[in-house]
């Protein structure tokens, strides 16, 4: 199954759709970063790091957006036992923690990036904040709200 499947032709996604992409937009095996865009990186890249993909993905395209190429480059395994992907898809905790973190990490890039791109933050952080309510209810841990609405508060 292809995943991020943008068309026939190459060209340049802008930084807000790679913000709405909440890091599915490209694949991480395929990245090719230019190391400025890393040297030059804010410290929320470095304090908060729940996940690495989307955070790379972003900052790659914060000058002048992210070149796709519709060539297949890589492969990418999802779910394979020991993964980050299997680990978390199996734990509650897992998970909920994982969204928390990621709350907090949208927040502070969201505060970074400004109110240009902040509709495409307030959009991923909807979707990560349903799929924490999502979990918290379902299986009774409301402790990860607080924590996420603790995180929303103070930034």
């Amino acid at each position: 199954k292809f995943i991020a499947d943008l068309g026939d032709s190459p060209g340049v996604a802008p930084l807000a759709a790679v913000i709405r992409g909440d890091g599915g937009y490209m694949h991480t095996s395929s990245l090719l970063v230019r190391r400025q865009a890393l040297a030059d990186a804010p410290s929320w890249f470095f304090e908060f790091q729940p996940i690495g993909d989307y955070m790379i993905q972003v900052l790659g395209a914060t000058r002048g957006g992210a070149l796709y190429l519709p060539q297949v480059l890589s492969a990418y395994r999802m779910q394979v036992e020991g993964s980050w992907s299997e680990r978390v898809a199996r734990s509650p905790d897992a998970r909920a923690n994982f969204e928390v973190g990621f709350i907090r990490l949208l927040r502070r890039m969201q505060q970074h990036y400004g109110p240009a791109h902040k509709d495409d933050f307030d959009a991923i952080l909807f979707s990560h904040l349903a799929a924490l309510a999502r979990i918290s209810v379902f299986h009774d841990r409301p402790i990860h709200l607080v924590q996420a609405a603790t995180a929303l508060a103070a930034a």
